[in-house]
This record gives C-alpha cells, structure tokens and sequence, in this order.
C-alpha cells in the first residue's frame, strides 16, 4: 500500500463456482479441485515446469516389481486441523475411501485388499496389473490425502 510496507494481511481470490463441499473425494470438476488444492495435499505433484513427477507427502518410492510400488511417507506432516501426525494408516485409509469412492478413477487400477502398511511411514501399493501411471495419478487432486481420525 505505501512505501512503508503497511501492506495487507489478506489475499483474497474470488472464483466463479463453490467447490460445493470441502472432501477431496467429492465433486470433481476442475474448479472445485483447484479450491481444494489449497487445503490437501498428495503424494506426489507434477511440476509443470519441467514436467517432472515429484514428490509432496511422500519422499520417494520404488517399482518392486510391475505390480508393486513401494512409497516412503514424509514424516513430522502434521495435519492441518490439529488432528496428528499423518501416517501411513491415513494414507492408506485415504485411499481405501478414494477406491470406493465415485471419484476413484485415478486409482482403480489398485488391488486394496493387497496394499499394506510396511512400517508407519512406508506403504506398498500393488496393482491387477502393470499400471506405469500409477505414480502420475498419486498427483491427482482425488487422491488427497487426510486424517483417517477426522474423517
């Protein structure tokens, strides 16, 4: 505002639609993502920049095999709300719910009855079959994840 930098505190952005609720699970038109991009988080991101798939909510992550992915979790994330540290009982909780869910198409490839907790910040995702953009739609606003508590 003036040269003595009494600037503002609030930013604030209007968009031309509600997101219509706040479950990254929920409705799934790109202006109600983009609205929650702002409260969740993913696994992984791709920067659009160079194009490159990396890493958000997780550190890493490995093909075992052509079915398996193992990702390792970044720990200390603390959820937004107060609710804990995040683990990989909520990431995998989250996309349980994802893969019932209507919006479950960035992840329907996954065999869930066979993805499982290697240790609190390690999951192994395993898939019917070999599903190279498994790591790409890990990126996808549907898979965010949250507190299985909250939840």
């Amino acid at each position: 505002e003036s040269a003595s930098g009494g600037g503002k505190d609030v930013l604030t952005i209007a968009v031309m639609e509600d997101c219509g609720d706040l479950n990254p699970h929920g409705l799934t038109s790109n202006k109600s993502w983009k609205i929650k991009a702002q409260c969740y988080e993913t696994l992984f991101y791709v920067d659009y920049e160079d194009g490159e798939i990396k890493p958000m909510l997780a550190t890493e992550y490995e093909w075992i095999d052509n079915c398996t992915l193992r990702v390792k979790l970044r720990e200390g994330v603390q959820f937004h709300n107060g609710y804990g540290e995040m683990t990989a009982d909520d990431v995998l909780f989250t996309l349980n719910e994802v893969y019932n869910s209507s919006a479950n198409y960035p992840i329907s490839t996954l065999d869930m009855e066979h993805c499982e907790k290697e240790d609190d910040y390690t999951i192994v995702l395993r898939t019917f079959e070999p599903y190279s953009p498994l790591v790409n739609n890990l990126s996808n606003c549907a898979t965010a994840i949250f507190s299985k508590d909250v939840f």
